[in-house]
């Protein structure tokens, strides 16, 4: 497949899957070229599986064999079978890409970055490939490709909507309904914003987008500075650290860092 004619195939669905995954269009697109050799593969070819996604225990779907390289611990490669996904499309293969990083707790560093540049450092931090330069070769796919404009326009589509999402870190006993509470907005759209199949499934430490909309006069979306800590921000906006910290699912008050958003409440 010509590599302009495969990105043609995913450039709607890996934007459209931002706002619910928050996975950066162009390192969407560059685990696909990387994972699929530009769809070419054979587990790209048979089963739509773009992101070289194994079929584990937990999965319920069609899944097949096929031989893959790994890298051991001293970066020598091997050859192991494993069982892979297979998808009825390349749109329920994006899907299931970013439905992956918001499901799998070893992922919840990836979500809420700044940039593709970090998104792709925090992807190989996590395990995801054993590929020591795995993180690198995506960086180089995008700038390459131009894909970094790819997150240009979603990120120019959400201001344009006057929509921002805050990042709500799951605290142990939360459910979806408590934490549409707090942020007020309806579990429908938090169902939504992340694509929940069942909303009771959620476990601590997950990180989940919330929809805040710019024309509601009761709160702010901040974006965290260096320097800032959740005491100087709360007396910039008249409010406590403690009440920020629970309205953002925020379970260590000291640790915030530069580039998160939090909701500010009036």
């Amino acid at each position: 497949m010509e590599p302009a004619v495969f990105l043609r195939q995913l450039y709607e669905g890996a934007k459209e899957t931002f706002p619910l995954y928050g996975i950066f269009p162009s390192v969407t697109a560059a685990q696909a070229i990387l994972e699929s050799d530009w769809g070419k593969s054979q587990l790209a070819r048979e089963c739509c599986n773009l992101f070289g996604i194994k079929a584990d225990s937990g999965w319920k779907g069609e899944k097949k064999a096929y031989p893959t390289k790994e890298y051991d611990r001293h970066g020598q490669l091997y050859t192991v079978t494993a069982y892979f996904r297979k998808y009825a499309s390349y749109a329920d293969s994006l899907k299931d890409h970013g439905r992956f990083f918001q499901e799998n707790q070893r992922y919840v560093n990836v979500i809420g970055l700044l940039n593709y540049r970090q998104q792709a450092r925090a992807i190989q931090d996590a395990g995801y490939a054993t590929d020591p330069r795995y993180a690198e070769k995506l960086i180089r796919l995008i700038e390459e490709n131009g894909l970094w404009k790819w997150d240009q326009e979603v990120l120019t589509i959400s201001s344009e909507k006057n929509v921002s999402f805050v990042t709500h870190v799951v605290s142990e006993g939360e459910s979806v309904i408590r934490i549409a509470e707090k942020h007020g907005v309806t579990l429908q759209e938090i169902v939504e914003a992340n694509h929940l199949n069942n909303p009771d499934l959620i476990f601590p430490g997950q990180k989940l987008a919330i929809p805040i909309s710019g024309e509601n006069p009761g709160s702010k979306v901040y974006m965290v500075r260096g320097g800032d800590t959740l005491s100087t921000i709360a007396q910039r906006y008249g409010t406590s650290s403690e009440r920020i910290a629970s309205d953002n699912g925020i379970p260590d008050s000291n640790y915030i860092q530069a580039g998160q958003k939090i909701l500010i409440r009036n």
